[in-house]
């Protein structure tokens, strides 16, 4: 496991938010590149928080560029190998890339580290939907 870096500088709860939202609104918009500077960023202020990398990996994500997903989630779980959040994203990069039994253990993981959390709850749902086979038009 690597070692997670101390944050660059320190920027307040409340403004990391903020970015945060914006970044998203950035997503939500297609300027992808935005939102992953927005993420980027992000990640330097807060790198003990998965959430802005998981957030990185959702910009690839919607770009259709699952394996850069891939990677973003899977370098995540290098720093922070219980983080549900970076499972299930991994997860949803697996079922696009048609990798239905490599989905299903990262969920199965997201579901073991956060188990009556929101992701686990997420989790479980994209595991109905492969059950019964929602992903097989994709």
């Amino acid at each position: 496991m690597s070692k997670v870096a101390e944050p660059i500088v320190n920027v307040s709860t409340e403004n990391v938010i903020f970015l945060m939202e914006a970044g998203y609104i950035y997503l939500n918009m297609g300027r992808f590149r935005e939102a992953k500077e927005v993420f980027e960023g992000v990640v330097e202020m807060r790198p003990d928080s998965d959430v802005p990398r998981v957030a990185l990996g959702n910009v690839f994500h919607s770009q259709g560029r699952f394996q850069d997903s891939a990677r973003i989630h899977r370098e995540t779980l290098k720093l922070m190998p219980q983080s549900a959040r970076a499972y299930a994203g991994l997860a949803e990069c697996l079922i696009f890339q048609k990798k239905t039994e490599q989905a299903l253990e990262a969920l199965n993981k997201a579901i073991e580290y956060d188990p009556d959390g929101d992701v686990a709850h997420y989790a479980r749902t994209l595991i109905d939907a492969i059950d019964t086979k929602v992903f097989e038009a994709l």
